[in-house]
């Protein structure tokens, strides 16, 4: 069974043919269709191509790293090399149609070779199921690319119906067995367009069993069959705060009082562990999961509008960030934007967090920030997260805009460090760039996060965003006046 390989070649266009040989042998091992293989190897292909021609700090006697990696139902390239960002700032038409409009020989030929790189970095972002971009502060940097197998996802023949006569027996902790009905329950329902596409691979939902990072329940019918889910998902591996989600029932077993059951089960274990909190995504135009959040006291600290795409709306679907804190963790010190200041420390104080005050870390100027930006295909959108911030912070940050803006991605969800002054004190000019604020989000990817969105052209009807809490309601008015996209806000 094939599990990992690492490849080192030198920064010169000659070895990448090599690669994309080899990268294609590991796609028949692993049994990757002609498809899928395709769109790995031409990701990587492309990827090397653009590095070692465009990064200008890379010379040709220096080597880039690969490791080809074998992950649950699929397989993940990592590029490690120490070359500078490279930018195609030229904007991309909204779809592929556009571009091929007028493509031919003669045309490729007459055009520049940056325009012909745009095209591919385009492409790249739209074949791969994972993309993931690190830039740290030595200079070096990792790329990751994924793509999961197809033929690993449950697939609607293998789903049986439930017997008339089935009714709700009991529930217990799920284990390895039961991850091919979860994904059944998921696929019935959803088809493969539900926002997290872990759900229809049972191999990935193992691999989250046995890593601790997925805690699920599960309601069992008089047959012994799963009816009913609920779960604590880890957002990322070491993580702080857990989500709590996932939360579907067979037809018939969807109900408030069926989910219910399963919640108070998984909740409790939620409540006697170490994590400092627990947050939830309830879809905003669903009263059921909001009445979850106000069961078990959530308290909303940001809305994401937008948040993913609906298969029946024009409009992608919104939701709050609701969060319970699990520990007291006593009066904090951070560096506050005056912009947002009054709304911050509101959304703290919900939580029982007190702001002591203003306060202004001295932390070190270094020249390149530390920065990672993943795509998640599932969603159609992107996160950038700063985990330190450099000289070349807002620089940075247009150009992973303009790259995933090409890409055709809907929304960028931006994350910085509240205690980090180097960060906070450039957000004016980042709302500038079309950046708004959204909310907070402690425990994710720093102790306080403050998070920023950027929406690619799409103006929203706020006012067919249903909220189910006061909190809600002023986070969505306040929100509302701040994103450049609504027309009464240009100016």
């Amino acid at each position: 069974m094939y599990k990992s390989s690492k490849l080192t070649i030198y920064s010169d266009l000659d070895y990448i043919d090599g690669v994309v040989c080899y990268l294609g042998e590991i796609c028949k091992k692993l049994d990757l269709d002609k498809k899928e293989t395709n769109r790995i190897c031409y990701a990587v292909e492309e990827s090397l191509s653009n590095t070692i021609s465009h990064c200008a700090d890379l010379k040709k006697d220096e080597t880039i790293d690969i490791e080809i990696k074998s992950v649950p139902s699929g397989l993940k390239v990592v590029l490690n090399d120490f070359g500078a960002y490279y930018s195609f700032a030229k904007e991309m038409p909204q779809s592929i149609d556009t571009l091929v409009e007028n493509l031919s020989f003669e045309n490729i030929l007459s055009d520049d070779r940056d325009s012909i790189d745009r095209f591919s970095n385009y492409i790249i972002h739209k074949v791969l199921d994972r993309y993931r971009c690190i830039n740290n502060t030595d200079g070096s940097r990792s790329i990751e690319m994924t793509v999961y197998c197809a033929k690993e996802r449950v697939e609607s023949g293998e789903i049986d119906s439930l017997a008339k006569d089935e009714i709700f027996d009991s529930m217990r902790f799920a284990n390895d067995k039961d991850a091919k009905s979860i994904s059944a329950l998921f696929q019935k329902k959803y088809g493969y367009a539900y926002p997290n596409e872990v759900v229809f691979y049972p191999k990935r939902l193992q691999e989250l069993f046995k890593g601790l990072s997925l805690i699920s329940v599960v309601g069992i019918s008089n047959r012994g069959n799963v009816i009913a889910h609920a779960a604590l998902l880890r957002p990322y591996r070491g993580s702080r705060i857990t989500e709590f989600g996932l939360l579907i029932g067979d037809k018939g077993f969807d109900n408030y009082e069926m989910i219910l059951k399963l919640s108070e089960r998984i909740l409790q274990v939620a409540f006697s562990s170490s994590y400092y909190g627990l947050f939830f995504h309830p879809i905003l135009n669903v009263e059921f999961s909001q009445k979850l959040c106000r069961a078990y006291s959530f308290h909303d600290v940001a809305l994401l509008v937008g948040y993913w795409r609906q298969e029946e709306s024009n409009q992608r679907a919104s939701t709050t960030i609701s969060f319970k804190l699990l520990r007291d963790i006593g009066e904090t010190k951070l560096c506050l934007p005056s912009k947002h200041e009054k709304m911050i420390r509101k959304l703290y104080g919900n939580l029982g967090i007190k702001i002591k005050s203003r306060f202004y870390e001295v932390n070190e100027v270094v020249n390149r920030s530390t920065i990672v930006d993943s795509i998640s295909s599932a969603l159609h959108s992107a996160e950038i997260v700063v985990k330190q911030a450099g000289v070349d912070l807002v620089e940075q940050i247009f150009i992973r805009t303009k790259e995933l803006r090409n890409a055709n991605i809907d929304v960028i969800y931006l994350y910085l460090d509240l205690k980090d002054k180097n960060s906070i004190s450039r957000i004016d000019e980042l709302e500038k760039m079309g950046y708004f604020f959204v909310g907070i989000f402690p425990f994710y990817h720093h102790k306080h996060s403050i998070v920023l969105e950027y929406v690619n052209n799409i103006e929203f009807d706020y006012d067919s965003i249903s909220t189910q809490s006061l909190m809600a309601e002023e986070l969505k008015n306040y929100i509302c006046k701040l994103d450049p996209n609504q027309k009464e806000n240009v100016q």
